[in-house]
């Protein structure tokens, strides 16, 4: 595959989570649903990008998303609406979600030389924290929401860890961002819950020594 094919097709992936996200929302799906559909298609888009493309080119490219998104956010925010509730909503997921996985890869992938190390904390992130939000969905009257994410989550990262980078380093951190996901909430800051699970991971990898 060439490298502008490559890129090409990222980008696609890119554009097809979102797209199905907000043709699902247009059609009456629940947000919770839309933006699990948005971030396990766009951590499928970072599994393609360390595949394909070099520790350069995937952060630049992560980084011209994360632009992309901001300029929706701030001027066409109709373009997210199978991720946000209106354009005046707080929150600042959709942001959060491509700047931690940019950082993740100039982390593990281009100081470290581990490409391996900065997709499995993303994947926490893209899949684990997105089925951990969906599992609050379908719990909310629930008092045991709150573990139903919890056990949601940790079972998906482990589940990625052990796929994609099994070392005992990415086991610590699957529990780690786990918990600091459950425990985001409870800390009262308005950043979004993207940059604990992927900086708690990365963290511990690299305080494991990443290959343990």
């Amino acid at each position: 595959m060439t490298f502008v094919a490559a890129i090409g097709l990222v980008l696609a992936m890119v554009a097809l989570g979102l797209g199905l996200a907000n043709a699902l929302r247009d059609r009456g799906a629940p947000q919770g649903v839309t933006r699990w559909i948005a971030s396990v298609v766009g951590g499928f888009a970072y599994l393609l990008s360390v595949f394909w493309l070099d520790a350069g080119a995937a952060i630049v490219l992560s980084a011209i998303c994360a632009a992309l998104i901001a300029a929706m956010r701030f001027r066409h925010a109709g373009l997210l609406r199978g991720l946000r509730t209106d354009a005046g909503e707080a929150s600042r997921a959709e942001l959060g979600y491509p700047a931690a996985a940019t950082t993740a890869l100039v982390v593990g992938w281009a100081m470290l030389g581990n490409p391996w190390l900065s997709f499995v904390a993303i994947a926490f992130m893209a899949w684990g924290d997105a089925s951990a939000g969906l599992a609050r969905m379908f719990m909310a009257n629930s008092r045991y929401q709150t573990l139903a994410a919890l056990a949601t989550m940790l079972s998906v990262s482990v589940v990625c860890a052990w796929l994609f980078y099994p070392t005992t380093a990415s086991l610590a951190a699957a529990v780690t961002a786990s918990a600091a996901e459950a425990m985001w909430p409870l800390t009262g800051i308005k950043i979004s819950d993207n940059w604990a699970v992927v900086g708690s991971a990365t963290a511990v990898m690299m305080l494991l020594g990443g290959n343990l």
